[in-house]
C-alpha cells in the first residue's frame, strides 16, 4: 500500500479541508492524516536539536491513536500544512529573527521524499477564505495584511465577506476551482508575473518575494492560502483555468 502524509497544524480545519480534496480529487495515494497540535516552529526546533529523529515517530508519540506502527519509510510522501505565525516567533519564547529561522526551517522541509515539503499559509489556514472577487484587481491592497491585524482578529474576520462558501464541508469541485484560479493570480502578482510557473514558484520564493516586498517594509503580508500550491504540486498546472 503507497501511502502519502499530510500533517497539520491544527486538529479541526486542517483535517475537514484535506477530507474534503479527497472527495473532490482524485488522489492516488492513500492519505493519513495527523495534526502537529503546535506551530511550525516548535517543530523545526525540535528535529533540528536531533537530527536523527524520525517525524513520523515524533508525531506518533503525540497522537498515540495516530499512525499506529508506522515510521516514516512507510510513507512514499510527507508534506506540512502550517501557518506563517510570525507574531509567534517574534515574541513569546521563541524571541527568534524572523528571516533567519523561515530560511532555515524551509530549507529543512523542502522535499516531500525525506522530512516533508512544508506549505505555508499567510497568515493563518483561514486565508482559504480570503476570496472576495472573482479575479484580482490591478492593486494588491485588499489583499494585504498587516501583523496587528492578522494577529488578533483575522481568523474570525476572513470568512465575513468571503465569496467562499463558509461550511469547508460542502465545498465543490467548482468551488475549488475557483480558489485554485484565485490564488494562481495571487501568486502572479506576488511574484509580478504574467503566468504561473510552478517551478519558479517554490515556498521558498513565496516566502522570499513576501519578506521583501510586504513584511521587512510593512510588517504585512499578502493574504495567501497553501493549498493550491500543493493541488499544483501533486495534479499539475492543468487545474489552473485562468
Amino acid at each position: 500500500m503507497i501511502r502519502i502524509a499530510i500533517i497539520g497544524e491544527g486538529e479541526k480545519t486542517e483535517k475537514r479541508i484535506i477530507d474534503n480534496l479527497q472527495k473532490n480529487f482524485p488522489f492516488r495515494n492513500n492519505i493519513e492524516f495527523v495534526s502537529f497540535k503546535a506551530d511550525i516552529y516548535q517543530l523545526w526546533q525540535q528535529l533540528k536539536n536531533d537530527p536523527d529523529l524520525d517525524l513520523i515517530v515524533l508525531l506518533r508519540e503525540k497522537n498515540q491513536k495516530a499512525l499506529r506502527n508506522l515510521t516514516s519509510k512507510d510513507f512514499s510522501e510527507i508534506f506540512l500544512f502550517f501557518d506563517f505565525d510570525s507574531h509567534a516567533l517574534m515574541g513569546g519564547h521563541y524571541n527568534k529573527d524572523l528571516n533567519t529561522v523561515f530560511t532555515e526551517l524551509l530549507a529543512m522541509f523542502n522535499d516531500s521524499t525525506e522530512l516533508g515539503q512544508l506549505y505555508i499559509s499567510y497568515p493563518m489556514v483561514e486565508s482559504l477564505w480570503s476570496v472576495y472577487e472573482l479575479s484580482c484587481k490591478k492593486t494588491c491592497d485588499d489583499c494585504i495584511c498587516t501583523e496587528e491585524t492578522y494577529a488578533e482578529k483575522y481568523k474570525g474576520a476572513v470568512k465575513e465577506n468571503s465569496i467562499i462558501n463558509k461550511n469547508i464541508d460542502k465545498f465543490t469541485k467548482n468551488e475549488w476551482d475557483r480558489i485554485i484560479r484565485h490564488f494562481a493570480q495571487k501568486t502572479c502578482c506576488l511574484f509580478d508575473a504574467e503566468k504561473y510557473d510552478t517551478q519558479a514558484f517554490t515556498q521558498e520564493q513565496t516566502y522570499k518575494k513576501q519578506y521583501q516586498k510586504y513584511y521587512k517594509p510593512k510588517k504585512s503580508i499578502m493574504t495567501l492560502s497553501a493549498f493550491h500550491f500543493f493541488l499544483f504540486y501533486y495534479f499539475g498546472q492543468k487545474l489552473y483555468k485562468p
